[in-house]
């Protein structure tokens, strides 16, 4: 008597043709996610890389006679910067006991591979609206102290940042260098204490108070260089290239502008950052904080919620308010993947995330569909693919500030 082995990609088929379309899927990695989703997405590749130019300054021949502006005739000032594609990759397997148990019911084995693909899925999407608003490096928190397998973190908002089942490793710096050996799991989360607990702390030798964590895998030179990468907090340095080009030649017209003031409200953080853009002859549309941050500036504001409905096939709804600041509107939005200490304000179409493959996120296909066979174990398997990389044509239209916080 012959069985059917779980392993049969064509079991599953129907599941896919119906509900994981490229724009489906690209629904299901979006949602709760208000930059990533709104946020302009390109496809394409020039050459070996994203190269993508900034002007910063237009020719200069002008003067009163024109001799004068004969001889101060200049070109267009701008740069090209250079980025490269970054990876990233969500993979599932689904076990054969576990597929045929739940095969006798039609109804519950969609459901089985559903929950598991769109979990995958909606992870994946997690980790690119994470990395959006940070440097590439992909921290998530820091170590105060530990006793046992149990690991208090420095800020009870990192917690957020941790999930169950997440391979963790640590280092000694922030930018994920000095990095310890070794791994662990987290087990469980405690939210209300700001603690993870993990599978085995000792299995991350050298593990100590201060250390900073991480995601199995990331570090800076294969992460996204999201928004705290092209516009960061601490003004760039001379000599430091970003993207092959020296930002310190015009700092706010090549790296934003930024204001590191703790002792300023978010609200009135986002009105001076929309000021110094505005004398650089750029409109601020749109900035974000962190969710426990645009509630205190609702009730401190006394400002009416307005939910956003960016389009799509799912329906998303994001909570935001409108404050005039530059004698013109902008439109605040609750981001829970923003730095949390840091308030954003830029123009809509001032950056946008290029990539290849047929849409951001997508699954995996071969000629037999998106489920593959497991070589040597008793399952499938699937995958899911972000190649790509976040870009920021116009720096001068971004802001980031630090902000007096309600917390």
């Amino acid at each position: 008597m012959s069985t059917i082995p779980a392993s049969d990609f064509q079991t599953v088929a129907f599941i896919f043709k119906r509900r994981y379309s490229d724009a489906g899927v690209a629904d299901i990695t979006q949602r709760d996610k208000p930059t990533y989703t709104m946020i302009s997405k390109r496809q394409g590749l020039g050459g070996q890389d994203f190269a993508y130019a900034t002007v910063t300054g237009n020719p200069q021949g002008v003067g009163n006679t024109f001799d004068a502006s004969r001889s101060a005739a200049s070109p267009l000032k701008g740069e090209q910067f250079i980025a490269t594609d970054v990876v990233k990759y969500g993979y599932l397997t689904l076990d054969g006991p576990s597929i045929r148990r739940n095969k006798a019911n039609n109804a519950v084995f969609v459901d089985f591979v559903v929950r598991h693909v769109d979990g995958i899925l909606a992870q994946l999407g997690s980790e690119i609206s994470f990395d959006l608003h940070r440097d590439g490096a992909g921290l998530r928190g820091r170590r105060a102290s530990a006793a046992g397998n149990t690991i208090t973190l420095t800020k009870a908002s990192d917690v957020h940042y941790f999930y169950r089942g997440m391979t963790i490793i640590a280092a000694q710096n922030a930018d994920g260098t000095s990095p310890r050996s070794g791994s662990t799991t987290v087990m469980k989360i405690l939210r209300a204490s700001k603690q993870i607990v993990v599978a085995d702390a000792s299995a991350i030798s050298s593990f100590s108070d201060n250390d900073f964590l991480f995601r199995l895998g990331q570090t800076a030179s294969n992460g996204i260089q999201g928004m705290g990468a092209c516009t960061p907090l601490a003004a760039p340095t001379a000599g430091v290239l970003f993207r092959q080009v020296e930002r310190t030649n015009d700092l706010e017209a090549l790296a934003g502008t930024r204001i590191d003031d703790p002792d300023v409200l978010p609200e009135d953080q986002i009105g001076n950052l929309a000021v110094q853009a505005s004398l650089m002859g750029k409109k601020l549309e749109r900035a974000t904080v962190y969710p426990t941050e645009f509630q205190a500036m609702v009730k401190r504001l006394g400002a009416k919620i307005q939910y956003t409905n960016p389009g799509g096939q799912a329906k998303i709804g994001f909570q935001s308010i409108v404050i005039n600041a530059a004698s013109y509107a902008i439109e605040v939005m609750a981001e829970p993947d923003i730095v949390p200490a840091e308030v954003r304000a830029y123009a809509n179409d001032a950056h946008n995330i290029t990539y290849l493959g047929s849409t951001v996120v997508y699954l995996i296909r071969d000629d037999a569909g998106v489920a593959h066979n497991i070589g040597d174990a008793d399952g499938l398997e699937y995958r899911a693919v972000f190649q790509g990389n976040y870009l920021q044509p116009d720096q001068a239209a971004h802001g980031v500030a630090s902000f007096q916080s309600a917390s």
